[in-house]
């Protein structure tokens, strides 16, 4: 939580080494979670510069773009990392989360999927699946994935707040 440090440790770190890949992206993230998008946007840029074929990168820069409420081209970078790395789940699941902010839950619901394809523990990837049957009314199809995603982690405050929701809306 202490950014200033943090931001002053980077930006030494960039300056001893401008090609040190990591520290913008890792500068990148401390301006997301300050949610300055913009600037996590630039420092990703050019992590991106440095590491063209780094999945994990560019699904950062993604979800800055979904934070700042650009879907289309914090879909375009999941498709990216996507082609990278195919069994890359992160970039499936918020490529997903990405498609259900749109309305498209159809899209979602096959990203969350593939994303349980390539690891079956991922128990955001099952809440998330669980969200987009919720959206859509399909309320048993909901509790089994919002119930697998609580079986993989007993203290998923999220997945058992939403299925107490599946429940109710039941």
């Amino acid at each position: 939580g202490d950014f200033d440090r943090a931001f002053a440790d980077y930006d030494s770190a960039i300056k001893l080494d401008p090609g040190y890949f990591l520290a913008f992206n890792n500068r990148g993230a401390a301006h997301r979670d300050k949610g300055n998008f913009d600037g996590a946007i630039a420092d990703y840029d050019e992590a991106i510069k440095l590491a063209p074929r780094n999945a994990i990168i560019i699904t950062n820069r993604g979800a800055a773009y979904r934070d700042k409420g650009d879907l289309d081209r914090a879909i375009a970078d999941y498709d990216e990392a996507i082609r990278i790395d195919p069994k890359y789940a992160t970039a499936f699941t918020n490529r997903g989360n990405a498609y259900r902010e749109k309305g498209d839950l159809d899209r979602a619901a096959e990203d969350y999927s593939a994303a349980i394809e390539i690891d079956p523990t991922n128990a955001v990837a099952f809440n998330n699946r669980g969200a987009a049957y919720l959206i859509k009314g399909d309320f048993e199809h909901a509790l089994v994935y919002y119930s697998e995603a609580i079986r993989l982690d007993p203290k998923y405050v999220l997945a058992l707040n939403n299925r107490g929701m599946a429940w109710r809306d039941k």
